[in-house]
Order: structure tokens, then C-alpha cells, then sequence
């Protein structure tokens, strides 16, 4: 975590209130050199709040729940 770019950025970006956009946040993740592994942490642990590895609570969970569905 301590080389994703959000470590140089607002953590309040990452964890927008309900109705704010994403779109600033999964910006950075899309250059972000962890990006991959942000995203893997967060499946894995189930973190359930929050843009991880560019991926927000809705898109995770959609991910899981096809997976769940497979």
C-alpha cells in the first residue's frame, strides 16, 4: 500500500460519500504501479467500502457475485 499512488493523494478521494463521483479516484488507480495488487487485496478481504485497486463497492461486488455464480 505504501507504493499505491493514494498514499500521495487524499484518502478522502478513495472514500467518497454516498452520491459523490469515482471517476477522480479510479483516474489515479489507472496509473497506480499496485493497481493490480490494490484490487486482489481488496476481493480478498472483502473490504467493503471504498475504490480499490479502480474498482468501487458496486463493481466488486458485482465481480463476487458472478464468480459466486460460476
Amino acid at each position: 500500500m505504501a507504493d499505491g499512488l493514494c498514499a500521495q493523494t487524499d484518502p478522502e478521494l478513495f472514500f467518497p460519500e454516498s452520491g459523490q463521483g469515482t471517476k477522480a479516484a479510479e483516474k489515479i488507480c489507472a496509473r497506480c504501479p499496485v493497481q493490480a495488487e490494490c484490487f486482489d487485496f481488496a476481493m480478498e478481504t472483502g473490504e467493503g467500502y471504498g475504490i480499490w485497486g479502480g474498482a468501487c463497492t458496486r463493481t466488486r461486488k458485482e465481480i463476487l457475485k458472478r464468480e459466486n455464480a460460476a
